[in-house]
Order: structure tokens, then C-alpha cells, then sequence
């Protein structure tokens, strides 16, 4: 299994990536702009999921911003601008594959939520 996966909205002009890994993400960089400047070219803003490793707090997205493959950034974003709809693509992609979710750091409480969420 990859170390993130890519998931969009209609109508929104970013792709969002979600971790798969508690792996940081210095290390997933190339691999990320490898995927995506497919698609994007060399210049291209994405956001990113962290919610492996931080669950539904307020660091959970951020933006990784590319000029070029050597050259990137990064920032926190407010939930509240990333689309629901990718929030509950990514919800069902959990309880499709449950080992994620097991093996994350997140506490069994939060496990427990997503597995019983109905979205």
C-alpha cells in the first residue's frame, strides 16, 4: 500500500493527499510531487491530511506548496476550508480499510468514533 492517497471535490481546485503513514512528511515530499506534477507540472499548491497522526485537531490540514521539486513549503489550514465531501471520502476510506485506522497513533476513542460514524 502507498503512503497516501490522493482523493478531490467537485468544484474544488486542490487536490487533497491523506497519509497513510505516521511517517513525517519531509519524507513523503518526492514522492508526492512525483505523483502529482503529473498532472499539476512543477508549480502546484496541494493540501495534506495529517489525521493519522493528529486526529480532528486544528494542525489536521495543511498546505504543501511546490516551485518546482527542490523547492517547497508549508502551512497550516483551517479544517473549515477543506471541502465535507473530502472529509467523508476519506471517512469511508477508513472503515474500507480498517488496518489504517488500527495502526495509526490515534487514541481508541477517535478509532472507535470513525469506525461507528455513518458517513
Amino acid at each position: 500500500m502507498e503512503d497516501f492517497k490522493v482523493f478531490n471535490a467537485d468544484n474544488f481546485d486542490k487536490d487533497v493527499v491523506f497519509l497513510n503513514t505516521i511517517e513525517d512528511l519531509y519524507f513523503l515530499k518526492e514522492d508526492i510531487f512525483q505523483s502529482l506534477s503529473k498532472k499539476n507540472g512543477d508549480n502546484f499548491n496541494v493540501i495534506i491530511d495529517h489525521f493519522i497522526t493528529n486526529g480532528f485537531s486544528f494542525n489536521r490540514f495543511s498546505i504543501l506548496s511546490f516551485n518546482g521539486k527542490d523547492k517547497s513549503n508549508s502551512y497550516i489550514i483551517n479544517p473549515r476550508d477543506v471541502p465535507e465531501q473530502i472529509k467523508t471520502q476519506i471517512s469511508f476510506y477508513l472503515k474500507e480499510n480498517i488496518d489504517i485506522l488500527e495502526e495509526s497513533s490515534l487514541p481508541s476513542s477517535i478509532k472507535e468514533f470513525i469506525k461507528n460514524s455513518n458517513n
